[in-house]
């Protein structure tokens, strides 16, 4: 679900205001007998759904007020009773709120279920369907702009003799503290996503071949501290930058894939690197990097 900014929000507001008004005017030249309930509805809903409940409930307010004032001022004819408006508005705001937060149960329903699509449950990083949305959106923009990317496969080597020693508890624990150690090494902009089981995606935008050199031994030399000294776990490390447009997401990511492989089969806890070329993907520049 689409979160607008702080900016978006204040000219949301302002023109909800303006609605608002408009609609109170409205009501007001057009007289008593025709209804302008339904024309309410729509700033509160709106602002409830995109600003916040608060917002919501402010707009209630200044619903009821306004309608208030426009059917006293539009009326011809006195009430039986000076109540009955007052009662009116009683109702109105009331309706009003009741609907702001019915709209803000079901929009903080649909945002956390949208977000626990995206989310990997144990580790809270990236699944892997938000993080195959964020390499198609990247090669999008590689087609627009030529800037390079790259993406890390990382795979932790010895997680299941830490689950056969110490319980999947201990396997949980160096999961997520795999992925908090990523966060605190890497950019905001990056995302971090478990594919399954011991082993994570990183996609790096505009990291070039040397820029990702440096920042996959970053990772590597954070991920030996910890988890790596903590839970007695090294990670192999697939690191492929890509310089032209790749004809197929699939392909970009099994290349990265191999590499990771590649890694392991040299003997774990090692990085290995590649250039991907979209005429003809090979792997001119290859660098291992063996455990301590």
């Amino acid at each position: 679900m689409r979160t607008l900014s702080k900016t978006q929000k204040c000219f949301l507001f302002v023109g909800l205001l303006v609605v608002v008004i408009s609609v109170a005017m409205a009501d007001y030249a057009t007289g008593a007998e025709l209804a302008f309930s339904i024309f309410y509805f729509f700033p509160v809903g709106v602002a409830a759904w995109y600003i916040g409940w608060k917002t919501g409930v402010l707009f209630s307010l200044e619903s009821a007020v306004s309608w208030y004032w426009a059917d006293i001022l539009a009326r011809s004819e006195p009430y039986s009773t000076p109540y009955v408006p007052v009662w009116n508005a009683v109702v109105r705001l009331f309706t009003f709120i009741t609907i702001t937060i019915l709209l803000g149960i079901i929009h903080s329903v649909l945002h956390r279920e949208a977000l626990q699509a995206r989310i990997d449950f144990l580790t809270k990083a990236a699944n892997a369907r938000s993080f195959y949305e964020a390499v198609e959106t990247q090669i999008y923009l590689f087609g627009r702009n030529r800037r390079p990317f790259s993406i890390l496969y990382l795979d932790m080597d010895d997680l299941k003799r830490l689950n056969d020693s110490s319980g999947h508890s201990a396997g949980d624990k160096a999961l997520r503290a795999t992925v908090v150690t990523l966060k605190r090494t890497l950019r905001p902009n990056d995302t971090i996503a478990r594919m399954g089981g011991d082993e994570f995606a990183i996609l790096l935008p505009e990291a070039d071949a040397r820029g990702v050199g440096l920042v996959t031994s970053r990772i590597h030399s954070a991920l030996r501290q910890n988890p790596g000294k903590q839970f007695r776990v090294t990670f192999s490390i697939g690191a492929l930058t890509c310089l032209s447009a790749p004809g197929a997401m699939d392909d970009l990511l099994e290349k990265a894939d191999q590499l990771m492989y590649e890694a392991k089969r040299g003997g774990k806890d090692a990085i290995r690197s590649a250039i991907y070329e979209a005429a003809e993907p090979s792997f001119p520049r290859e660098r291992e990097e063996s455990g301590e």
